[in-house]
């Protein structure tokens, strides 16, 4: 229900590959939009 609210909205969210416990998640929103682009901290994961 979430993502198609966002996609209404002509938001889409993107997932990546898991690759070595990480994920890359891409955000993509029309241009009116602001979007901030930042990395979050990598962080241990605890297997």
């Amino acid at each position: 229900m979430l993502m198609d609210m966002l996609k209404s909205e002509g938001i889409e969210l993107v997932f990546g590959p898991i690759e070595q416990g990480r994920v890359m998640l891409e955000l993509r929103a029309p241009r009116r939009m602001l979007v901030v682009v930042e990395k979050a901290p990598l962080l241990p994961v605890n297997a």
